[in-house]
């Protein structure tokens, strides 16, 4: 039996999908200081948290060790529950810079996401019942950055130049507050500065219903 055999273009246009796919499932990363009015506990945690409808932390999906005044957050491909995504409409959107009149293309459901600070008062290495969340502020630069899954293709627009696609999953979404406003899905962000305000938010009774 022959074998079967490829051209070398269509060899180079399976390895650039091959590749292509490889670096959409890579873990997305977030990576920065924190920055606090006063000295930064030893158990101090950041947290990713997936929100519930109110837009308050629910369920925990990464979180990072607070060591010498840096973090480094990772977040994987898995898709969150079903009950924690939202038709994706427009009072969805409290994003930095998203501002006038607002464009969504397609029709999908999202889940939303909060940084917080915690105090891991049980070690765990995990968000839990009676462990302290912090108010916290999330900047870059002179904007932000956006954690949010989708399940379907996106577009959103807004004025003053903002523009992104949202892709079938984790996005991470960087802006740039400005006239025009900078906006880009990327893989990975450093330089997040997560301020930790010195009262504490609540002491949660985690995990809340969705």
């Amino acid at each position: 039996m022959n074998a079967l055999k490829l051209s070398p273009k269509i060899l180079i246009v399976l390895s650039s999908v091959l590749i292509s796919s490889l670096a959409l499932a890579a873990p997305l990363s977030v990576s920065g200081t924190v920055k606090s009015q006063n000295a930064v506990p030893a158990n101090l945690r950041i947290g990713v948290f997936l929100t519930d409808r109110s837009g308050n932390p629910n369920k925990e999906i990464s979180s990072s060790a607070v060591t010498n005044g840096t973090y480094n957050l990772s977040i994987g491909d898995t898709a969150p529950p079903a009950s924690a995504l939202q038709n994706l409409v427009q009072d969805l959107l409290d994003w930095p810079g998203l501002i006038g009149k607002i464009g969504i293309s397609g029709s999908a459901h999202i889940a939303r996401t909060v940084v917080r600070a915690y105090l891991d008062v049980n070690a765990e290495k995990s968000f839990s019942s009676g462990d302290t969340l912090f108010e916290s502020f999330v900047t870059k630069g002179r904007g932000s950055i956006v954690v949010v899954y989708s399940d379907a293709k996106t577009r959103i627009k807004a004025d003053r130049g903002f523009d992104v696609n949202l892709e079938v999953g984790w996005n991470l979404v960087q802006i740039e507050l400005g006239n025009p406003i900078k906006v880009a899905r990327v893989g990975s962000v450093e330089g997040v500065q997560i301020e930790v305000l010195a009262t504490p938010g609540y002491i949660s009774s985690y995990p809340h219903p969705f």
